[in-house]
C-alpha cells in the first residue's frame, strides 16, 4: 500500500510544535523527491518507496519532538531547518536512502543521523560527515554496519569509571552481545573501503591488551562465547581504522544497540 499523506499530516498535528510542522514540510518535499527519483519505475516500487520514507519520517519526528521538549533545539530551529540548503540536501539523501529499504534498523540510523545533524553547525565536521553517512547507509549491509559498531566498541567504548574485574566482564558482555552474529569477510572489508568507511593500518593489536588496557579483567573472560567469537574475527578486524564516516556510523550503531553514547568530540 502507498503511504497515506493524511497519516503524516495527522502525525505532525499530534506531535505539535516545531517538530510537527517539520514532519509536514519534510513529507511535502519528500513526496516530490521520491516522485522525481522513481519517475521511471513501476508504480508498486514508488508506492513502497513512499511507505518506507513515511516510516522513516515518523521515527525522525519522534526524535525531533524529544529534542524540542528537552530544549536541545528550539522549535523555530526545527521548523525552519528546511530553509537551509545544506540541511535540505542532507534530508533528501536520508529520505531517498530510507525509501529504498524496509529495514527498521536503517530507518532508525538515518533518523538519528538527521537529528544529530540538526543540532550541529552546518559547516561543522559532524554536519558534513552526516551528509555523506546518509548516502552510505543505502549502500551498506546491516552486518557491515554492525561491524563498524563492533570496532567502535572494541577501540573506544569505556565504562566511564574503573570497575571490578567481575563487573567489567559483565559490562563487556552487555555491550558486545549485540555483535555475536557479526561476520567479517574479505569482501566486507573491501566494500567498506570502497565506501570510504575504513582503511587498513599496518599496525596490529593484541586482543587481550585491547580489553585490559581499559580496566582490570580476569582471564576467565577468555572462555566466554563473546570473547571466542571476537578471537575468530580478530585477524581481519585488528587492522581496521575507521574514517570519519565509519566512526559516525559506528557510534550511532553503538548507541542504538546499547543506549550508551560514545564521547567523541565532533567539534571543529
Amino acid at each position: 500500500m502507498p503511504a497515506d499523506p493524511l497519516s503524516l499530516v495527522a502525525l505532525g498535528a499530534a506531535i505539535g510544535g516545531g517538530a510537527g510542522k517539520f514532519v509536514e514540510k519534510a513529507w511535502d518535499s519528500g513526496e516530490k523527491w521520491i516522485s522525481s527519483y522513481f519517475q521511471n519505475h513501476q508504480v508498486r516500487a514508488r508506492e513502497s518507496a513512499e511507505k518506507n520514507s513515511s516510516e522513516f519520517l515518523k521515527k525522525l519526528g519522534g526524535k525531533l519532538q524529544a529534542l524540542e521538549q528537552s530544549g536541545e533545539i528550539s522549535s523555530i530551529q526545527i521548523e525552519t531547518a528546511l530553509e537551509h540548503p545544506e540541511f535540505s540536501v542532507m534530508l533528501q539523501h536520508a529520505i531517498l536512502a530510507a525509501a529504498q529499504t524496509e529495514s527498521t534498523e536503517k530507518h532508525e540510523l538515518l533518523s538519528s543521523l538527521v537529528a544529530a545533524h540538526l543540532k550541529s553547525n552546518p559547516e561543522s565536521l559532524l554536519a558534513l560527515t552526516s551528509k555523506i553517512a546518509c548516502e552510505v547507509v543505502g549502500k551498506i549491509t546491516q552486518n557491515q554496519l554492525n561491524l563498524l559498531g563492533l570496532v567502535i566498541t572494541l577501540r573506544h567504548l569505556t565504562p566511564g569509571t574503573t570497575l571490578s574485574p567481575d563487573h567489567f566482564a559483565s559490562w563487556l558482555t552487555r555491550v558486545l552481545s549485540p555483535y555475536l552474529e557479526v561476520s567479517c569477510s574479505t569482501l566486507d572489508v573491501l566494500h567498506l573501503q570502497a565506501l570510504g568507511c575504513i582503511q587498513q593500518s599496518p599496525f596490529a593489536y593484541n586482543l587481550w591488551s585491547v580489553f585490559t588496557s581499559r580496566n582490570p579483567l580476569d582471564a576467565s573472560f577468555k572462555q566466554t562465547d563473546i570473547f571466542q567469537h571476537i578471537v575468530k574475527l580478530w585477524p581481519k578486524v585488528q587492522t581496521l581504522q575507521l574514517s570519519s564516516v565509519g566512526q559516525l556510523l559506528g557510534q550511532h550503531v553503538v548507541s542504538s544497540q546499547t543506549g550508551l553514547p560514545v564521547n567523541d568530540d565532533w567539534e571543529d
